[in-house]
């Protein structure tokens, strides 16, 4: 089995550097070109199944490969309550109580609580077999990739870099995952 985790095509919350969250944003001219270069680069794959987060910029990513993905609130975006909408440098991330993975913006949700809802996703595949794609967000991939790596929290979340449309692949080996393919823009066919 391999699992293929892709990050959503840009957006213009994301090329004016906005915390988006669980702000349902759609892609940009250039997330849509992006969708489309992925889907092409992606088309000599059949994947069993196709999982996306509920956010139009995750199901516009997830569609040119798949007409009909499965949806899955829990492979949203960290909610960033209410710092959504603002410029991640403006916020004063040091108001909030906790550290980095356990600070939770008002009406918004820590890193572990992200965590947490992505492992409940990850108990959904224990079954499935074949080639299976995702398509979610920075943070949730995060979050998948500290899960199914031996990847250090500050690892997955403060040191790697996670482009749009960057496809990151895992295969399973016996009881564990192997990284194969890291933040590859580039998949050959």
């Amino acid at each position: 089995m391999r699992i293929y985790l892709v990050r959503h095509g840009e957006t213009i919350y994301n090329a004016k550097k906005l915390l988006q969250g669980q702000k349902n944003i759609d892609l940009n001219e250039n997330g849509f070109n992006q969708a489309k270069l992925l889907s092409e680069k992606l088309n000599h794959i059949t994947f069993s199944k196709v999982f996306t987060s509920d956010l139009k910029r995750a199901i516009n990513t997830a569609k040119p490969i798949n007409e009909m993905p499965i949806i899955d609130k829990r492979l949203r975006e960290r909610n960033f309550g209410i710092f959504e909408g603002k410029n991640a440098k403006e916020v004063d991330w040091e108001s909030l109580e906790g550290d980095f993975f356990s600070n939770k913006p008002v009406s918004g949700e820590s890193i572990y609580e992200l965590i947490e809802r992505t492992r409940e996703f990850l108990d959904v595949l224990n079954n499935e077999n074949g080639d299976i794609l995702i398509v979610s967000h920075g943070g949730t991939m995060a979050s998948l990739i500290y899960l199914l790596s031996n990847k250090t929290l500050e690892e997955a979340f403060q040191k790697m870099k996670i482009d749009h449309s960057s496809v990151w692949m895992f295969e399973k080996e016996g009881t564990n995952y192997i990284l194969k393919i890291e933040n590859n823009k580039e998949i050959s066919k």
